[in-house]
This record gives structure tokens, sequence and C-alpha cells, in this order.
């Protein structure tokens, strides 16, 4: 298993799904849940056949909103993993995009019956920039005290809410932005996170920057241009982040992604350079 702190890879092992490569399944904080590195959300709509092949290669982290119309290519993959006996391997996170408590009830047992779900391992609200209100956490408790959901968290742009609402033990785990342009979770969020059992979990998005990294025009002369895996290994390769979220929108894009596992945590040369290139654009 991979250590949280010391960030410590291994070679290839047996795991959930199948194997994972020199990046090891990660324990998601206090879910206590392993996962793969590799994670997929729903809103850009990867096909089911990408998601099912992800699984096959230890990534078992899937969020699923139905941003956008999108969403039904993850319940396709997730309820056929659940035919095939895989469901107490996935980790099946409902994203409720709502901002009334009433209607994230609603719209959670609206999700269970589309997905054909008992239950689910999270419940994400996103995009809350401040705390949520305690009506929120209250649905959550009498969710969970009925078995239906297992995980609480939230995603958001404001970095210092995320060590506020841990200090207090309300969040399982967490979205937050991370990588070689928007570094800043190293200093507002990492270092102020709970120790041992009482960290939450962390899980990062915009591995590109929006593409940024990977278009050739914003890269300084005589610097490479960093590809999609580049972008998710140097997220991995930080040590405070379980799962890297990806946005590929085809099969092509989840093998491209999945070469990530297959290459490992960057050498200090590769880290320097992607941290050069990010902090060109970010400049």
């Amino acid at each position: 298993m991979l250590n949280r702190n010391t960030g410590k890879i291994r070679g290839e092992t047996n795991c959930i799904g199948g194997t994972v490569g020199k990046f090891e399944r990660r324990v998601l904080g206090k879910t206590g849940v392993e996962v793969g590195p590799i994670g997929f959300g729903s809103a850009y709509g990867t096909p089911t056949k990408g998601l099912e092949m992800a699984f096959e290669r230890g990534c078992n982290y899937f969020i699923n909103d139905g941003a956008f119309g999108k969403g039904g290519e993850m319940t396709e993959a997730t309820i056929n993993l659940c035919k095939k006996g895989k469901r107490e391997e996935l980790f099946i996170a409902a994203g409720l995009n709502w901002r009334f408590a009433f209607f994230v009830k609603r719209a959670f047992y609206s999700f269970l019956k589309k997905n054909r779900l008992d239950y689910v391992d999270a419940m994400i609200l996103p995009w809350f920039n401040s705390a949520p209100s305690q009506k929120y956490f209250d649905l959550f408790a009498d969710l969970k005290e009925k078995g239906l959901v297992k995980n609480f968290g939230i995603t958001g742009h404001n970095r210092h809410i995320f060590p506020e609402l841990a200090s207090k033990g309300v969040l399982d785990f967490f979205h937050c932005r991370y990588n070689a342009v928007h570094k800043g979770a190293e200093e507002d969020i990492f270092p102020k996170l709970p120790s041992g059992g009482d960290r939450p979990g962390v899980v990062a998005y915009t591995a590109t920057s929006w593409k940024q990294l990977l278009t050739a025009s914003k890269i300084p002369s005589g610097e490479k241009v960093p590809e999609a895996k580049d972008c998710y290994r140097f997220v991995l390769t930080n040590p405070n982040v379980n799962v890297t979220l990806s946005g590929a929108r085809s099969e092509e894009e989840v093998r491209h992604a999945l070469m990530s596992i297959d290459e490992g945590a960057m050498d200090d040369n590769e880290m320097n350079w992607m941290r050069r290139v990010g902090d060109h654009i970010h400049s």
C-alpha cells in the first residue's frame, strides 16, 4: 500500500479491478477505501468501454453528476460492472449540483434509482467556496444512518476552506485544483491538513490546467511540451494527492491517461521541468 505521508511507490501489484503500474492504489483519507490513482468524472462523456478498461487497470474512482447530460456513459459502465459482481470494488460518488438541501435529497434518490444502486460510496457537493450550511451535514447524517451514503465531501476553488472544514472533522475527502500551473495547494492546503486517521482524502482536478500545459504556444522556448500523462504524473508524484481526475473524452485518451501509472513518479529533473513550464504559464 502507498504511504500517504511518504508517497512510497512500489512495483506492479495486483489490486482492485486488475493491476496498477508503478503508482499503487492509495487510501482515500478518512474513507479508508483504497482507490486507483486515476479517477474519472462523468462531465466529459468518457465512453463506457474506456471506463471499463480503466477499471480493469485498477482505477475504481468514479464521480457521476450527469453534468451537461453526459452521465449516461458512466451509468452504463457502473451498471455493467455491478452486474459482473464488482460493486464492492467500485468507489461511486454522487455529484449533486444543487444549492438547497431539499433538492439535493430529491436528486440523490433519483440518482440511486437511475444508477440502480442501493447505496453510494460518497456524496459530493460541487463548487462550495464557503462552508455548506448545517442542513447539508444533517442530510448526510440522515442518509448515512440509513446506509445509503458512506462518505461526504465537497469540491471548490477556495483553497482555505478545506483545512478549516478538515479541522472540524466534517469532511471525509474533497476535490481541489492542483497542477503545475496552480500549485497553491502546496502551501494553502496540504501542510494544513490533520495527520493520521483524521486526514481527509484529496482528489485533484484540472491536471492539465484546462489544456494550457498541452498547448505549444504557451510553453517557454526550449522546453518540451508536456503530454497529458506528464500532467497526471506531476500531480500523483505529490504524496498528498490520493487521486487525480481525468477528463478523457475517448478510449484513446483513457489509454493515454493510464500510461501515467505505468511510468510512475517523476524524478527531480522531470518535476523541475514541469514547474518551469507551469510557472511560465502562470506568470
